[in-house]
């Protein structure tokens, strides 16, 4: 399997900056049923935890919403964790060969990651921290699990992939924002579809009856979460490809200018 992923993640990778996005979905095409466990087992805490926070804010238990902080920042530890096992599992299929031990790394990925959290969130003002905290943080995972030297120092590295790629990765997440925004839309028509006419015609069902109402900031926050863990899923995923997509392209040109060198020395 890791050599048809390689093969078709470096066929994908000449056409343009979107590259990496198609090479993402032809891998969870293939192996959506191997990484839906993983990715179940990740977010089912968090989920619970999350929507039950989305109603407490919208409602009159805002007192409740301190305990399910604190149970949000357990559950996010949660999820990073298995979200590390499987884009370690992606990262063995594009790689090949045995998968690397995430055990004795899991600590530095999740400090890492929540210091890229922090970055992607407070950052985000200034725009340019919370862009670098929210790809950084994608790539964690296979940037401690790739042999390599320091981590520090493959972190700036990776700085600096991200600073010389940035106009192919703001493609790639400006078309990540489109897709989502339209695939909430739709998502959210279909519910008030269903919801509103389906419902009523069919199973005389008043919504009404039901306590949830889609104008609400409930129905409209748990849609757009609903919608997210599709899109959450898929970055798991493209990530993995990014980083190695970035590497590729700084290396080639790195190797050309030593084989050049040594075509030079060679002749002279």
């Amino acid at each position: 399997m890791g050599t048809a992923i390689q093969a078709h993640f470096e066929t994908s990778r000449a056409p343009g900056a979107l590259s990496s996005m198609d090479s993402a979905a032809e891998y969870l095409r293939r192996n959506l049923a191997a990484l839906l466990p993983l990715y179940v087992v990740a977010m089912l805490p968090f989920s619970a935890i999350m929507i039950a926070t989305i109603d407490f804010v919208t409602s009159e238990y805002r007192a409740m919403t301190v305990l399910t902080s604190w149970l949000l920042v357990l559950a996010t530890l949660w999820r990073w964790a298995w979200l590390a096992f499987l884009q370690r599992r992606v990262q063995t299929d594009i790689r090949g060969g045995e998968p690397h031990r995430i055990r004795g790394r899991l600590h530095s990925i999740l400090f890492v990651r929540l210091v890229a959290s922090v970055c992607a969130t407070w950052g985000s003002f200034i725009i340019a921290p919370g862009l670098y905290g929210f790809l950084i943080g994608g790539m964690t995972t296979p940037l401690y699990l790739e042999p390599s030297d320091r981590p520090t120092a493959q972190i700036k590295r990776v700085i600096s992939w991200i600073t010389s790629s940035h106009m192919r990765l703001l493609k790639i997440l400006t078309s990540l924002g489109f897709l989502y925004f339209i695939s909430l839309i739709c998502l959210y028509a279909l519910i008030r579809i269903v919801v509103g006419t389906l419902l009523p015609s069919f199973l005389g069902i008043d919504p009404s009856d039901m306590g949830f109402t889609l104008s609400s900031w409930t129905g409209i926050l748990v849609v757009s979460y609903l919608v997210g863990l599709i899109f959450d899923l898929y970055w798991a995923v493209l990530s993995v490809m990014i980083f190695y997509d970035l590497q590729s392209r700084r290396l080639a040109p790195d190797l050309r200018v030593r084989i050049r060198g040594l075509r030079n020395s060679s002749s002279s």
